[in-house]
């Protein structure tokens, strides 16, 4: 157990500091460091610059006041190779300043960190990226079959929280990932498995699944920017679970502001929402486009009140929603009142074209108006 008690948030290391040269790390085992100064950063490693490369090495209950419980990024480059980041710790009860990214932070603007192989398990933070934490400007790619599961964020307001993963405006590409079981526990806390809060995240044949959050976007949150997700799973994820939601909003996805995403041979199914948007839920500013065989289906809405709950599916608040040769299927909006078992649009220009195929001769397109049954045509 090693200690580093710099005070300020460029300080720390608590088991390697890396002042901007060239490290190599091989077969080794990086674990139970402390960064415990006022604002500490990396527990169990802190790069300020340079080139850091990690190789089948775990990271293990590594602990920082302020971020990166088990890496702290400033800038430069990091690799990291079947090498897993587990049980680390940003931000431990009385100490958080803030406690951001528990197993990994990068706080520069020009950063580039790569992960590979490995996984992200089990690690905290108090505030928000309960396994991964990116800043504006700085890219993190996440592929290798790298599992990014039981990680928890737990800050308190809407725009905390990101249970695996948090994106603060950089960029994020996650290919061949799984992102399961993460939780954003936080009384208002946000993006169960991925809050995006800007910038610009690429899913590719990834799994997104059985994450939690207790405001919105159990799968996940997305607040501006843009989010692109092709193909792999959004399942089983919940927001709003029993006694706690707040208020319960778009249980695989959740966009709050002026957000573009965009849903590509995905399936989306079985997640459930305490109030609107089983499947999706789309903002007033939103620009949500559901296309290429995305199948959203056995989602569930349990908002109670006529005309304003429901979506079992989908629900757009009044943004820009297109479905083009998708399919809705089988969702449910059970709430006393809840109305759009398949998709509720309060308002805006929501428009489909969802294929269905043979069972209903090709092309179906509907068209919504608030207040309004809907009218089909063939």
């Amino acid at each position: 157990t090693n200690v580093a008690s710099g005070l300020d948030a460029d300080q720390g290391g608590g088991g390697v500091f890396n002042d901007g040269g060239t490290l190599f790390i091989r077969d080794s085992t990086i674990a139970s460091n402390l960064a415990d100064g006022t604002n500490g950063s990396g527990g169990g490693l802190l790069s300020v610059a340079g080139v850091v490369t990690i190789i089948s090495t775990p990271l293990t209950s590594n602990v920082a006041n302020r971020a990166g419980g088990g890496i702290e990024v400033i800038n430069g480059t990091l690799n990291t190779v079947n090498s897993s980041l587990i049980n680390n710790v940003a931000g431990p009860a009385g100490t958080a300043s803030p406690g951001n990214g528990g197993g990994l932070h990068v706080s520069g603007a020009l950063a580039t960190v790569s992960l590979s192989g490995g996984s992200v398990f089990g690690n905290t933070a108090a505030r928000e990226g309960g396994g991964l934490w990116n800043q504006a400007g700085s890219t993190l790619t996440v592929q290798g079959a790298t599992l990014i599961s039981v990680n928890t964020a737990s800050g308190p307001d809407a725009d905390d929280g990101g249970g695996g993963v948090f994106n603060n405006g950089g960029t994020v590409v996650l290919s061949g990932v799984e992102v399961s079981n993460n939780t954003a526990d936080g009384v208002r806390g946000s993006g169960g498995g991925i809050f995006s809060a800007s910038g610009l995240v690429t899913i590719v044949s990834s799994r997104i699944d059985g994450n939690v959050a207790n405001r919105a976007g159990g799968g996940i949150e997305v607040v501006a920017g843009t989010v692109n997700v092709y193909g792999g799973s959004l399942n089983l994820n919940v927001t709003g679970p029993a006694g706690v939601a707040m208020p319960g909003n778009g249980g695989g996805v959740h966009v709050t502001g002026a957000a573009t995403t965009l849903f590509s041979g995905v399936t989306i199914d079985g997640n459930t929402a305490a109030l609107q948007g089983g499947g999706l839920w789309n903002s007033a500013t939103g620009v949500m486009s559901v296309l290429n065989n995305t199948v959203v289906s056995n989602n569930t809405a349990s908002g109670a009140t006529a005309l304003a709950d429901g979506g079992g599916g989908i629900f757009n608040l009044g943004g820009t929603l297109k479905l083009v040769a998708a399919q809705v299927l089988n969702n449910v909006a059970d709430g006393t009142a809840g109305s759009g078992g398949g998709i509720m649009s309060i308002s805006g220009p929501a428009s489909a074209a969802l294929a269905f195929g043979a069972r209903y001769g090709g092309v179906v397109v509907y068209q919504w108006k608030y207040g309004e049954s809907c009218r089909r045509w063939h």
